[in-house]
């Protein structure tokens, strides 16, 4: 093979290998997912997920549900609903435009359940209807 072939050759060979590592570099640092994108596995009341959660507590971590109740305390990190369900938010600004025992719908992210409080803790959490 003559000098000029193998130049185009070891060329196109590093061409390719730029794109097979670039591809590999995209599929890896790909940004997570948002809430709002994510499909929600469970509707309901957060009553009725706490005893869903009671018996099978690992099943649903990492699952995103939506929960309605009402709100009981609210802190800086987030709120509290029904007493038993701690709800973390990315963006806090909204929290000062709510009020205690008011009904919300929340979409978020299970974390972790606590079995000696008896409390449910969410993040990644966004208001689906106030």
């Amino acid at each position: 093979m003559n000098l000029k072939k193998r130049n185009n050759v070891l060329f196109f060979g590093f061409i390719v290998l730029l794109i097979v590592l670039f591809s590999v570099y995209k599929y890896i640092y790909k940004p997570p997912k948002k809430t709002e994108e994510i499909k929600v596995v469970f509707v309901g009341n957060t009553k009725d997920f706490l005893l869903k959660i009671n018996t099978e507590s690992d099943k649903w971590i990492t699952k995103v549900i939506q929960l309605k109740g009402r709100i009981t305390s609210i802190e800086d990190e987030g709120l509290l609903l029904d007493k038993n369900t701690f709800c973390q938010f990315e963006d806090k600004s909204f929290l000062t435009q709510l009020k205690k025992d008011q009904i919300v719908t929340i979409k978020g992210v299970v974390i972790g359940f606590d079995d000696l409080f008896n409390e449910l803790k969410l993040n990644q959490c966004i208001i689906i209807k106030q």
